[in-house]
């Protein structure tokens, strides 16, 4: 790999991350320009794909994946979107189909399984969520990765605590806290905190989030009128609380 093609995929990582503050018609634009440079460029087509699906260009998302194909083009990102369209679209035996695929890839089994397990408990089988919520934290587990393990506890948390089962949501969180420590921990963590004083009563719905790199895997029914602002202190506080107790 070149040095310039090395800059190019450095770049597109980068303007991924725009998605966090909302800005995806500007990422899609902007690592356009990082394509034209170098169609090649498998990091490219998986942020065009993503800042699609935020936007809610669900067939846009699966042309550019099917663009990456053709140029013989793989990455965890790419094998993500046909499962998520799937979802959004309600569409069972595609979602089913696409799930065995992304299962192929040893990197998302993990992933995948803790997708259906949100999937279950949006649909109120939490019984059925349970069990299978706990084979991603084994997986991340084994290999090491205790904040990912940690993030799928913490997204248990969160559904447990919307569905208004304070207790089991404060074990998930507690432990989620033991495994690992970061940003989208902390963030569910504290959205678990919000539900928990402010319990939501709308229906279950595909309700669009704040604008957040974390939320798309940890709730499973996000609803707008949580009081984002006051998420911000929770996050705030337990930052805080982390430093002075290091």
């Amino acid at each position: 790999m070149s040095l310039s093609d090395a800059r190019g995929m450095l770049k597109a990582y980068q303007l991924r991350h725009r998605a966090s503050t909302g800005q995806h018609e500007l990422a899609i634009a902007s690592t356009k320009e990082v394509h034209a440079q170098n169609p090649d460029a498998t990091p490219s087509y998986g942020s065009i794909a993503f800042n699609q699906l935020f936007l809610n260009r669900l067939d846009d998302a699966l042309l550019t994946v099917a663009r990456a194909t053709e140029r013989k083009l793989q990455s965890t990102d790419l094998s993500l979107i046909p499962y998520a369209v799937a979802f959004l679209k309600g569409d069972e035996e595609e979602l089913r189909r696409a799930g065995a695929v992304a299962k192929k890839n040893p990197g998302l089994i993990d992933l995948i399984s803790h997708l259906e397990a949100l999937a279950l408990a949006r649909s109120g089988r939490l019984q059925e969520a349970r069990r299978l919520s706990a084979v991603p934290v084994e997986i991340a587990q084994r290999s090491g990765r205790r904040e990912r393990a940690a993030l799928f506890e913490a997204g248990r948390a969160v559904w447990e605590a919307f569905y208004g089962n304070a207790a089991a949501a404060r074990q998930s969180a507690t432990k989620a806290l033991a495994l690992g420590r970061g940003r989208n921990v902390d963030y569910a963590a504290c959205t678990r905190s919000m539900f928990a004083e402010w319990p939501p009563s709308p229906p279950v719905s595909r309700r669009k989030l704040p604008p957040s790199s974390s939320g798309f895997s940890i709730i499973p029914a996000p609803c707008s009128s949580i009081p984002w602002a006051r998420w911000r202190a929770c996050s705030w506080h337990e930052r805080s609380r982390s430093r002075a107790t290091r």
